[in-house]
């Protein structure tokens, strides 16, 4: 009776006796490339195999080729929970991965060609299982990833040298995660609970915590990162299907983002972007020491036909021009302006309207100032009419900036400037500047 109960504890025991033996482990190993090879038709190598209590295995080494002979991945340290029992069935299930000190270079030809590890995905898609060989499952429930490098590569595109962040090469370093999965069929939630890293570029992610499934939702509830000690951000977004992020409904609150970049001083935004990728709607506040800004409009860009589209406006009451610029001949401003247009196949179609309450210059306050612009294809146009006691007059501007035909027509009108009032000049006691102004000029080429 005795013997019987034990027989399984017995076992048990002899099986983790002969899992640390250095023969079984290598014939393990063996089996395991071979039938994976099999599947993936790649290179694949391991340097070191072994078994550890209880039920956890620690492969180290591990080099993975892509299906042109490049590293696809590489991984030093890599340990995993399995389940024992199911080994004498010729079936390696795993439970969960650790990864230490790896790298991953990620590359695809274009943005509609697969990826280079696309072939491993159809490897171990969902098909009839072989029976009679063994087999390798992932039911996995958590993932821990330390001190990992991604390089991220789209090979149609050329290498950007200006500095800023290239989303088409990516080089990440320093990568941390770790993730608690589970399955509904054949969906998979995924819930990040760390996620950080840092890019060449300056692009540094300190915190992200994010739910996520396999059919394309996408909920952030903090993302936390800094860009060369310049520019910082925390926010929440939602998306409805990132795997079709071009189009995807969006998402995003702009909780805290702080620029050192846009001001002199640091300035701070908040406010909320929704909609998808061709058509965003933005409500944005930015302030800062200057003072306030707020902008409000849609924009966005369409894939397909690559044409891009704005139309929104920016508020100022107040703002500092002589803190922003650092000269002293400034003062505040207020003022509204609105602007629209688009850009196809690199031409602009772009219209701007401006209305400005206050302007100080050189100890003066030029008030009721409203301007016009146009900049459609090769011509531009420019109208100005001020309303300011001092300084009324009409302006009206257009330039055809051509190569065979360039040409400027400008047209004043002066109805009463005086420029004692405005500062601009010395010994100007009572002049009054009143008068008409025409110029056409056309076939010069400067």
């Amino acid at each position: 009776m005795l013997i019987t109960l034990a027989s399984p504890f017995i076992l048990a025991g002899l099986v983790y006796l002969l899992l640390w033996l250095p023969p079984v482990q290598q014939k393990i190993k063996n089996i395991a490339l071979s039938e994976v090879i099999k599947r993936t038709h790649n290179r694949i190598e391991i340097r070191e195999l072994s078994f550890r209590p209880f039920n956890y295995i620690r492969l180290s080494g591990i080099y993975v080729e892509d299906l042109r002979g490049d590293t696809l991945v590489y991984v030093e340290n890599l340990s995993a929970r399995f389940d024992l029992w199911r080994l004498k069935d010729k079936q390696l299930i795993i439970n969960s991965i650790q990864l230490n000190d790896f790298v991953a270079k990620v590359a695809g030809d274009s943005a509609n060609a697969d990826f280079n590890f696309q072939f491993l995905i159809d490897a171990f898609a969902s098909d009839t299982p072989d029976t009679t060989s063994f087999v390798m499952q992932w039911q996995i429930s958590d993932i821990q990833l330390k001190n990992g490098r991604l390089h991220y590569d789209m090979l149609d595109k050329p290498v950007s040298e200006d500095g800023l962040l290239d989303v088409n090469h990516i080089k990440i370093n320093n990568l941390a995660l770790k993730t608690e999965l589970d399955n509904a069929g054949d969906i998979w939630n995924i819930r990040l609970k760390q996620f950080s890293c840092s890019e060449q570029k300056g692009l540094q992610i300190e915190q992200i915590n994010a739910i996520f499934d396999t059919n394309g939702k996408l909920s952030i509830s903090k993302l936390q990162a800094d860009y060369k000690n310049r520019i910082s951000l925390k926010i929440n977004a939602y998306m409805d299907n990132y795997m079709q992020w071009q189009t995807s409904p969006l998402y995003v609150d702009l909780t805290e983002v702080r620029a050192d970049t846009l001001l002199p001083t640091s300035t701070r935004l908040s406010g909320r972007l929704q909609g998808d990728l061709s058509d965003l709607s933005a409500d944005i506040q930015a302030e800062s020491d200057c003072g306030n800004l707020h902008l409000k409009g849609r924009g966005g860009y369409n894939f397909t036909n690559e044409t891009a589209h704005f139309d929104a406006s920016v508020r100022a009451s107040d703002f500092d021009l002589k803190a922003l610029l650092n000269d002293a001949v400034f003062g505040s401003t207020s003022f509204q302006l609105h602007a629209k247009g688009s850009v196809s196949a690199g031409k602009p179609n772009l219209t701007a309207e401006a209305h400005i309450d206050r302007f100080d210059y050189q100890n003066y306050v030029y008030q009721q100032v409203d301007a016009q612009a146009v900049y459609r294809g090769e011509t531009i146009e420019l109208h100005l009419n001020s309303q300011d006691e001092n300084i009324p007059l009409v302006l009206d501007l257009t330039a055809n900036t051509s190569k065979k035909t360039p040409s400027v027509q400008l047209n004043v009108d002066l109805q009463g400037v005086c420029i004692e009032a405005l500062h601009l000049l010395s010994d100007t006691h009572n002049l009054l500047i009143v008068g008409k102004m025409h110029i056409n000029v056309s076939g010069f080429n400067p």
